[in-house]
């Protein structure tokens, strides 16, 4: 069961389910935000096909790729070129 997007969405709690995961399931952290950041944006496309905002999955992306941008694999433009497109999605 997915949370609602202000529980989705809280500052910090994706950063921190991520180290938790990550270290449960012996995953690279960078792995688990591509996963992440990939899952997103297709969540997005389904939710747009049902006719529901894609709102939510859309902040996810977002909070993954910021988080991928502050360890230093994805550059600012790169992070920002993600955000208008899926933006545009909406």
């Amino acid at each position: 069961c997915n949370p609602d997007h202000e529980t989705s969405t809280m500052s910090g709690r994706l950063a921190h389910r991520v180290e938790l995961i990550a270290k449960a399931a012996a995953l690279e952290r960078a792995r688990l935000l591509q996963w992440i950041l990939a899952w997103a944006g297709l969540s997005a496309v389904w939710l747009l096909d049902d006719g529901v905002s894609p709102e939510s999955s859309l902040r996810v992306a977002e909070l993954a790729a910021a988080e991928l941008a502050g360890d230093g694999l994805l550059t600012t433009s790169r992070r920002q070129c993600i955000s208008q497109q899926f933006r545009a999605l909406a």
